[in-house]
């Protein structure tokens, strides 16, 4: 793994243009992100009913590294995402099943974008994510949370698309964008308090997020415009 992973940055490394890189801080509208995972089942193999997790929050750091091929970057972020889900049993509250998930989310995405100051963009890409929480309430929401982290996995892989509008000022980028991911592999392989997430699929929409970054060549960039002028 450690050599296709070597291999891969020798690859990329040659066509990064260093002098443009911007790094910043990224935060969603925890008013406009859902997150659910469907197909749940239950013992006899039933499939459930599942509510959508409200109000969660998908933000961090990033980096954006600008191409040398006109139109593409490569767009990294380190994350902290919340998940959640219910399964329904039926219309009674008290037999319903709520998890909550905590992750470190890390995207590597890879940008389509214009030419212009400011531009419209696409993006896709992978993402592993690291689960630091896992919590489960059964019934109504003032029931005690019992920690089922260990009823899960650490590592989920997970695929990433969106798109939206970025500004390329003088010092500064600004991003606003819209963003759908979902789970690539299974968060668990078995029944968890009864609930079988064996065939589930999760997915997470955020459709309003902020970037705003600096750039860390501006300087550079601005000296050897100088001298050339010289």
């Amino acid at each position: 793994m450690k050599k296709y992973i070597f291999f891969l940055v020798s690859l990329i490394t040659p066509t990064i243009s260093w002098a443009q890189v911007t790094v910043g801080v990224r935060f969603n509208n925890p008013l406009l992100y859902v997150s659910s995972i469907s197909n749940l089942r239950d013992r006899e193999g039933e499939e459930l009913g599942s509510n959508t997790h409200l109000f969660g929050l998908h933000s961090g750091i990033f980096a954006r590294i600008p191409l040398k091929e006109k139109h593409w970057a490569l767009h990294t972020e380190l994350l902290y995402k919340t998940e959640g889900t219910s399964a329904i049993y039926d219309e009674d509250w008290d037999t319903r099943k709520h998890f909550y998930f905590q992750y470190i989310d890390a995207p590597i995405l890879l940008h389509w974008e214009g030419k212009r100051m400011f531009r419209g963009f696409l993006q896709a890409g992978i993402s592993p994510k690291f689960l630091t929480s896992a919590t489960y309430i059964k019934g109504r929401f003032d029931y005690n949370e019992e920690n089922v982290i260990p009823h899960f996995h650490k590592f989920v892989l997970t695929g990433q698309v969106g798109g939206g509008v970025l500004w390329d000022i003088k010092r500064v980028v600004i991003t606003t964008d819209m963003r759908m991911s979902w789970n690539l592999t299974p968060i668990t392989s078995h029944r968890v308090r009864g609930v079988d997430f064996g065939k589930s699929t999760g997915f997470s929409v955020a459709l309003v997020s902020v970037g705003v970054g600096y750039k860390l060549g501006h300087r550079k960039e601005e000296k050897k415009k100088s001298n050339e002028a010289i």
